[in-house]
């Protein structure tokens, strides 16, 4: 573990220390009618949250992104299959050079629409991607390599059983109901400029360069489809679909629990939506269940305690999030706020059964030296698309009286 992390441990520890004095002072002050001091407290709360968001997000991912840029040697080693590609490709980005990939029999190309990346730099963009997307870290990802979707077949409803005695008729039982699911993959482009003095400085590393501009783009983007994309050239996002009072639950709709207030938490123990949500998802999905929420909503849900305990608890560990009444929960900023009517603040679910995403395994760049001079554009693409489909395993909460 690096000192960086070290200390931001140990500036989260403190951090949570001084945040539960607040919460205990504010709770004071609103006993004693004090508005003024519930208000600065509520200030210092929302300053206090968003450090921690920050040295949690630090815990987290920063360690990882910068291991993997610098695990990228391209060139260093392996075959010389693999030598004589990273060559081939280092040559096009740095000088437009095509010769290396025009004598290669074993890199597919596509002049008009670019060149295939090299798989080990298609790679790590995905894992810089992964690194900094909660849904890519939680949901099932399926790669493709033909097409430009992933059919499958989900049980809506199993088959039945029934007990019988020894020599009791037997009826027919009903069979399982399935619904076929197609994920397509949409095509998501991003377009990073470099000057040419960049690409003739040889003490530049071209290959992690694009990885870092192209994956954190295609992480942003992505990311804010898998929550809130309509599903229309994108992924369909899990705030896009219809969702139904969990009573009336349905299969191609969401339940949502309410929070017990038009555009709010509800007046009084805020924490029973949140427990109602939980018992909402069926108890096959809860062993492996998360929460997902901005981080407004987890500043709200940080003041939410019991007599002895505060539901929520920080991570002080890499690699290990924070939990929500003992289960993980995930940051994600493109989730929608509470203090708007009809947003669906929080998710809770088993997302890797719940949630699709498929990745084509080919990214192409194609580089432009014409468009923007004196910069030299690289036009990236790749093909991505998400959705649910198990709609059983995901609940959410959503900002209204009932």
């Amino acid at each position: 573990m690096s000192e960086e992390i070290k200390m931001a441990i140990e500036e989260q520890k403190t951090l949570w220390g001084q945040h539960k004095k607040a919460v205990e002072e504010k709770i004071e002050a609103a006993e004693a009618g004090n508005t003024q001091r519930v208000g600065e407290l509520s200030a210092k709360l929302e300053k206090i949250g968003a450090e921690m968001s920050e040295y949690a997000a630090k815990i987290e991912r920063v360690d990882e992104v910068e291991n993997t840029l610098n695990k990228m040697a391209l060139g260093g080693g392996g075959s010389n299959q693999r030598r004589v590609i990273d060559a081939a490709f280092d040559a096009y980005m740095r000088k437009g050079d095509e010769s290396g990939f025009q004598a290669s029999a074993t890199v597919q190309n596509d002049p008009d629409g670019g060149w295939l990346v090299p798989d080990n730099i298609s790679s790590e963009i995905t894992r810089v991607a992964q690194d900094t997307t909660a849904m890519r870290q939680l949901a099932a990802v399926q790669r493709i390599s033909s097409g430009t979707s992933f059919i499958e077949f989900v049980t809506k409803a199993g088959a039945a059983a029934a007990f019988v005695g020894e020599t009791g008729a037997r009826t027919a039982t009903d069979s399982p109901e399935l619904a076929k699911i197609e994920t397509t993959a949409h095509e998501l482009y991003a377009n990073p400029q470099a000057s040419q003095r960049l690409l003739d400085d040889a003490g530049v590393n071209i290959d992690s360069w694009l990885v870092g501009e192209v994956g954190v783009a295609f992480a942003e983007t992505e990311g804010a489809a898998f929550i809130t994309g309509n599903g229309v050239e994108q992924p369909r996002g899990i705030t896009a679909y219809d969702t139904v009072a969990d009573g009336s639950y349905a299969w191609g709709t969401l339940g949502h629990i309410a929070t017990g207030k038009a555009a709010d938490w509800a007046d009084t123990n805020p924490e029973k939506a949140l427990i109602k949500l939980i018992h909402a998802l069926k108890a096959r999905y809860r062993n492996n269940a998360a929460f997902l929420a901005n981080r407004n909503t987890l500043g709200a849900i940080r003041e939410f305690k019991t007599t002895d305990r505060y539901l929520w608890q920080p991570s002080f560990q890499a690699g290990q999030p924070s939990t929500l009444l003992g289960y993980p929960v995930y940051e994600e900023d493109n989730m929608p706020n509470v203090a708007t009517a009809g947003n669906l603040a929080v998710a809770f679910g088993d997302f890797r059964a719940g949630y699709r995403i498929v990745d084509h395994v080919m990214m192409r760049v194609l580089r432009d030296p014409y468009s923007n001079k004196p910069f030299v554009g690289f036009y990236t693409t790749k093909r991505v698309g998400g959705q649910v489909r198990n709609f059983e395993a995901i609940k959410v909460l959503k900002t209204a009286a009932s």
